[in-house]
Parts: C-alpha cells; structure tokens; sequence
C-alpha cells in the first residue's frame, strides 16, 4: 500500500540496492513498481533508519546525520506550469522530486501499449472472458438462502460502534 492510500502489486524485491543521491551514497530494500515517471519512492520506512530528520520546506531540503557526518538532500523546485511528464523524467537522479498531487494538472497524454503488452492483455482478456462479461439479469437462484430472522416486536438494536 502507497503512502496516498494506492494498493499496487510488486514484481519483486531489491536487497541493498545501492542509491546514490549528491554525494551521498546508501543501500535500500526496494520493491520494484510500477511508478510512471518516478524513478524511485523513498519513504518513511527509509528515513526511519537515520532517526532526527529536518525538512526546510521553503528550502526544499531534508538534512540528517549519518555515520557522523550532516548529509543535506535539496529538492527540485516545480510550478504548476513547469510540470509536465517530459521535465519530470528528464530531472536529475540525484535531486528529490517534491510535487504536490494538488498542483498537479491532469493531461490527456495517453500511453501507448507495446505490441507485447497488447498481446499479454487480450491473451488475459480471454483466458478471464467470463469476468468480463455483462450481466444479463438476476444471479440464479440458490438452494440455500441466508436470511437474518428477526424477532417479534424487538426494537431498534442500541450497540455502540467500535473505535
């Protein structure tokens, strides 16, 4: 589960991947997905493990110590305007990526699928045809049907929700 409440599978997992960022260098697990034009998600998890971390919003940095030393990462500044699939993958490795999903502007760029990716999908699209269909009426009848007996003259049920 991302961070913005997105469920998305993994298609494996990198131990100690070695990711350069300036002139710091670290190792991460990663999980490999699919992000679009993001080359990577450093998360909660990762900054976790260099303890006291201070971001300068204005400044557009997250600074930590490790191993002894100040380590400074400065983000890449974006407007509205200025954000478009092209710069984005075109950025620097080494900055931090820092866009709010607010300011993003949605486009009508469609992403062309591969003559691989088309074959996988109609390959899939078959083999779950029966899924995909529509529905042409009630679902048939059953031979158990589950109901909830009430009682006779009972009351609305007065039950606290859980928190």
């Amino acid at each position: 589960k991302l961070g913005d409440g997105h469920r998305v599978s993994t298609r494996g997992r990198c131990r100690k991947l070695e990711v350069c960022l300036n002139d710091f260098t670290t190792s991460v697990d990663a999980y490999v997905l699919e992000l679009g034009d993001l080359d990577m998600i450093l998360g909660v998890a990762w900054l976790q493990r260099f303890g006291k971390v201070t971001f300068d919003w204005e400044k557009m940095t997250i600074s930590f110590l490790w191993e002894g030393k100040r380590v400074e990462l400065h983000g890449q500044f974006f407007t509205t305007k200025e954000v478009s699939t092209n710069n984005i993958s075109h950025a620097p490795m080494d900055s931090l990526h820092s866009l709010l999903e607010e300011e993003l502007v949605p486009t009508n760029e469609v992403q062309e699928l591969t003559e691989v990716q088309k074959q996988e999908l109609n390959e899939l699209l078959s083999k779950f045809k029966g899924v995909f269909e529509e529905n042409t009426g009630l679902p048939p009848k059953r031979e158990i049907n589950h109901t909830i007996e009430l009682q006779k003259d009972a009351g609305p049920v007065s039950v606290r929700p859980d928190r």
